[in-house]
């Protein structure tokens, strides 16, 4: 997911597993201070910034040595349009979260134009979001760290997918159309609906998450007046290999 500046603010990588019905997220926080191939070091989400996809996955791959098929990049408005498309997600939001997100909805929609209490949620529990509530969701930091907002974030794409599979495939192929020129990918259309009935065919996906730096392996500091977490590369290195190792699923 992406600001407008173009700064990444969301990395994750995603693998699946059609032979175990195996969904694993691994999440990259924005604040991890790494060397950029040709512009030396700084946090990893300038990586987008400074040379787009490709050079946030040269990042990836020579600082934590994972590489990805294809890319997705995807902005705020398209998040919000495509969760609105899709029927809303379905996330468990605690009371503390709910008061969270709607401050952050406040103030979207004071940005954007909107009513400032314009779907508001009312109560915490159980609830479908909305393209703009489940956006807000994603954000919230403020009530805990980055690391529970990765959580969060997380939450909302497994709500996507249990939503995406519930959907009929002509309704999902349609949006998929609708949808392709909006985001920024090198996969085509042809490519997106090949998937389809592979994501359909899946039963009882289990959803297994990591998020980079892993516990223990990294500081909190302050390099040139910016908070950064200096990361032990090889610790979460070997981490990730050992979380996306076929079979594996460990912490």
């Amino acid at each position: 997911t992406l600001k407008a500046a173009g700064r990444s603010v969301t990395m994750v990588l995603v693998q699946v597993d059609t032979s175990t019905c195996e969904v694993k997220l691994v999440s990259f926080l924005r604040d991890l201070y790494v060397q950029i191939p040709g512009h030396g070091k700084t946090r990893l989400n300038a990586a987008y910034v400074y040379g787009g996809e490709s050079l946030l996955r040269q990042t990836l791959y020579e600082r934590f040595g994972v590489s990805a098929d294809r890319s997705l990049a995807v902005n705020f408005s398209v998040m919000v349009d495509v969760i609105d498309r899709i029927g809303g997600v379905l996330v468990d939001v605690s009371e503390k979260e709910r008061k969270q997100l709607n401050s952050i909805l406040k103030f979207y929609n004071t940005k954007n134009g909107y009513a400032q209490k314009d779907e508001l949620l009312q109560e915490a529990g159980v609830q479908r979001l909305t393209g703009k509530q489940a956006l807000c969701y994603s954000r919230i930091r403020k009530i805990d760290s980055d690391f529970m907002r990765t959580g969060r974030q997380r939450k909302v794409l497994e709500g996507v997918y249990q939503q995406v599979k519930a959907l009929e495939p002509l309704t999902l192929a349609g949006i998929l159309a609708e949808t392709m020129s909006e985001v920024k990918t090198d996969m085509t259309l042809a490519d997106a609906a090949a998937l389809v009935p592979v994501l359909l065919q899946l039963n009882q996906v289990s959803f297994h998450e990591l998020t980079v730096p892993v516990k223990n392996s990294y500081n909190n500091e302050t390099v040139a007046g910016m908070s950064v977490l200096v990361a032990n590369l090889d610790k979460n290195r070997d981490s990730i290999a050992a979380f996306l190792a076929p079979g594996d699923v460990a912490p």
